[in-house]
């Protein structure tokens, strides 16, 4: 027979039969007697990777995407998927594929959802370990604000504690003081029983050592003190207020869905109502003194930090690691040539700044990497060091990207995309990678030279005049 026609649909799904989760694959090579070609329809659930990652002898496979987002990574390289993207992959090249999320939209009360998981183990949260710096801590960040972070349980009490110190913060930031023009909180769920939250607060440069200042007293005030009973009730109304919010579902199915993740139960609207109004005072006192225990406080460069209860975070590492060195492409001054080393090794990575300045990522001590598309790579260290390299700006750099990927795990890769242009923290120029860098030439300037020969005479002739004064002497 010279066709033939077969739904795909209708094609047995192999990854079932495997017992594969969150993956179809129907291949119809078979079903479409086809002698020199194949073909197979694939699918993922939102969220879900492929189960493996394949490569071939000699076949070239082209993958055409019909619906849906997410990522392609190709022997390390992750680029971004959408409709109707075709895909052709050389036949040792690795490949697997990453759906990209699901999104929802909900109105009307969300009190009393239920959410059907896919059977299997839920995955628990890494642990907290506690890292070597003691707290309270402040250290400087490039960043046109102040930011104090806190680690406190997770409970609608330290939501509220957050909400009042920004109420309070933007009284005397703001209002009183007109510092700030932004004084915000956020929040993130940890685990099963903690929360990160943070305060932020925004001001010109000229103004941050007093946005400190003030900020730490909002904070110090409600420590003393506490919530006014007036505040209080005026924050039980917000949250009543809240509720007819139509964004509140979102709130709602958010902490819904992360809470069954947990393993938690969800209390009701009523029932965080009736915590909030059962909670007096001197328990938010109690909690913010545990939650100022463990702050740590980002300060643009230029903020003095002054207060005696917060330890300055190390800005250097103890060590640097051993491995090939590269010096900088163009730098910028000669002593910045001869300082600045980066040193990638089979244990680590680090940046030195000059003697006994350095900044060291060991990669098991690795926690994320940011993945950008110039091949630069930032990467964060479990105690709290963050280091960007970029390859461009180092003599042979066209290597870094690739021994820095073959020691990291994928699992830690984040794809950023571009990179600002111009870039800020280049440390040599824009010229990338394999860049030739011109030589420079000799352009003869007339004007110049006129101006060096005039004040040339007039010194000579004031030299002359003063002899001639000084009697010949």
């Amino acid at each position: 027979m010279s066709y033939t026609k077969k739904n795909l649909r209708e094609v047995e799904d192999v990854a079932a039969a495997r017992g594969a989760s969150g993956f179809q694959a129907r291949f119809a090579a078979g079903d479409l007697d086809c002698e020199n070609t194949g073909l197979a329809l694939e699918s993922l659930d939102p969220g879900s990777r492929s189960p493996f990652k394949h490569k071939h002898e000699n076949a070239e496979e082209v993958y055409v995407v019909l619906r849906g987002d997410g990522s392609m990574t190709l022997d390390g390289e992750e680029i971004h998927i959408a409709p109707l993207d075709a895909i052709r992959v050389a036949p040792q090249v690795e490949r697997w594929f990453t759906a990209g999320n699901a999104a929802l939209g909900v109105s009307g009360p969300a009190d009393g959802i239920s959410l059907e998981l896919r059977p299997g183990n839920r995955m628990p949260p890494p642990d907290l370990n506690p890292v070597p710096i003691r707290t309270p801590a402040w250290m400087h960040q490039r960043q046109p604000g102040i930011a104090i972070g806190f680690i406190g349980p997770r409970s609608i009490q330290f939501a509220a504690l957050l909400r009042t110190l920004v109420r309070h913060g933007r009284t005397r930031l703001r209002f009183e003081e007109s510092l700030s023009y932004e004084v915000s909180h956020h929040t993130v769920r940890l685990t099963d029983g903690l929360s990160h939250g943070s305060l932020w607060a925004d001001g010109l440069p000229e103004s941050m050592s007093r946005v400190w200042t003030g900020l730490l007293a909002v904070i110090d005030q409600l420590r003393s003190e506490g919530p006014s009973e007036a505040e209080l009730r005026e924050d039980v109304e917000m949250l009543r207020k809240d509720i007819d919010n139509p964004a509140w579902p979102l709130a709602v199915l958010d902490r819904f869905i992360s809470n069954e993740l947990l393993a938690v139960p969800t209390e009701s609207t009523d029932e965080l109502l009736a915590t909030l109004e059962q909670t007096k005072a001197p328990e938010y006192q109690a909690l913010l003194e545990e939650m100022f225990a463990s702050a740590i406080a980002l300060v643009p460069d230029g903020v003095a930090v002054l207060d005696s209860r917060f330890t300055a975070v190390p800005i250097w590492s103890t060590d640097a690691t051993a491995g090939r060195e590269y010096r900088l492409r163009t730098p910028r001054t000669a002593v910045q040539g001869q300082m600045y080393r980066l040193l990638v090794g089979e244990s680590a990575v680090s940046l030195a700044h000059g003697p006994g300045q350095f900044v060291t990522v060991p990669y098991r001590d690795c926690q994320a990497v940011l993945a950008w598309d110039d091949g630069s790579r930032t990467l964060f260290s479990a105690d709290s060091f963050r280091l960007h390299v970029r390859p461009a700006d180092w003599a042979g750099g066209d290597k870094i990207t690739q021994a820095l990927d073959a020691h990291l795990s994928k699992d830690l890769g984040v794809p950023m995309g571009p990179r600002p242009n111009p870039d800020p923290e280049s440390l040599s120029g824009t010229a990338p990678a394999n860049a030739v860098l011109p030589r420079r030439r000799f352009a003869f300037n007339w004007r110049r030279a006129i101006i060096a020969g005039i004040l040339l005479i007039a010194f000579y002739t004031l030299a002359a005049l003063l002899r001639v004064a000084l009697g010949g002497h």
